[in-house]
């Protein structure tokens, strides 16, 4: 060892012996062959020449292999291109450029979007992938026409699509619903040259031999009143040489709105615009379908439209009717 400095030995070649000795091999900075022994003063065993000493941990070189690497997991938008700044984590000089043939230290990190590489003893370790994509929501579509034409209560609708941008990556789908529906009232109707339809989910189902229901009728009137409800009514017949029992003929009120009156004129100022729908008081319970035995009662209400920037009654739809058993003292 003499003759070398102090923290390096002296080597000599055995058999099969070659390098790496320093971290410019290490990284292949400089060729390594096998049997490329050099016999002189070398770092100890585990510790690799650099920068004019020895060191355990070489830094890695960073390549624009590399760089093009992390950079094309980004999104088209934020690739950056050949020479561009490209900042490293904070372990590594905060607010200095990185490019082509600068070093890493060992245990740095650079990292752009959800692609990162680490060095690790001289080598760098990558791991590239896209980052996550939440889906977003295209604007509304304008709402579609009301559900019917004039004299009810209908519906209009308007959509939305979660593909600004589509969920990707495995990135979160859209929160919320993709239909919006709104309630819409029509003008009464004039000459009704169509009918004043109501909306209904009631089935049409058949029993006891009956034909299936009809379509309900129009509505009596185009708006109403507890004391004049308007109606609807629908009808099946029994076939021939059939003993039908159940009922072959119903009426049911139509939910419509309140015929304007003193309490409530029309909307003709832009006040009334804002104003929600409201319903108004119950009807007195009608008399017991019964006299006895199990019969029931039902009361109505109506309601009055919003404004053209108000909002709906959240139980418009089944809101304007109640029933309630009556007589449940048993037939003598």
């Amino acid at each position: 060892d003499i003759g070398c400095p102090v923290d390096r030995l002296y080597r000599e070649c055995g058999r099969n012996d070659s390098c790496p000795y320093s971290c410019a091999h290490l990284t292949r900075q400089v060729e390594c062959y096998v049997d490329d022994c050099v016999e002189g003063c070398h770092c100890p065993l585990g510790t690799y020449f650099h920068n004019g000493s020895c060191i355990t941990d070489c830094p890695c070189l960073v390549t624009e292999e590399v760089l093009h690497g992390l950079r094309s997991h980004l999104p088209p938008d934020e690739q950056r291109q050949p020479g561009d700044e490209l900042r490293p984590g904070d372990e590594l000089r905060p607010g200095d450029e990185l490019r082509p043939g600068d070093e890493l230290p060992s245990g740095a990190e650079i990292r752009i979007g959800c692609s990162s590489c680490t060095c690790v003893r001289g080598h760098m370790n990558c791991t590239l992938a896209a980052c996550p994509v939440d889906g977003g929501f295209t604007p509304w579509t304008p709402w579609g026409p009301c559900s019917v034409t004039c004299g009810g209560l209908g519906n209009m609708t308007r959509s939305r699509f979660c593909t600004k941008p589509a969920p990707a990556n495995d990135g979160r789908d859209c929160e919320g619903p993709e239909v919006d529906i709104k309630f819409c009232q029509t003008p009464v109707c004039g000459d009704v040259t169509e009918p004043t339809m109501e909306m209904t989910t009631e089935p049409t189902g058949v029993e006891d031999g009956l034909s299936s229901w009809s379509q309900w009728t129009p509505c009596s009137r185009s708006c109403s009143d507890v004391l004049h409800p308007a109606v609807k009514t629908r009808s099946r017949f029994c076939p021939p040489r059939k003993n039908c029992t159940a009922e072959s003929f119903q009426e049911a009120e139509c939910n419509l709105p309140q015929c304007t009156g003193p309490d409530f004129p029309p909307c003709s100022s832009d006040e009334c615009k804002d104003r929600n729908c409201t319903w108004n008081p119950w009807s007195e319970w009608s008399e017991c379908s019964r006299s006895c035995g199990v019969g029931h009662q039902r009361r109505l209400r109506t309601y009055n439209p919003p404004g053209d920037r108000g909002s709906w009654c959240e139980d418009i739809l089944s809101g304007n009717l109640e029933r309630r058993f009556c007589n449940l003292q048993a037939c003598q």
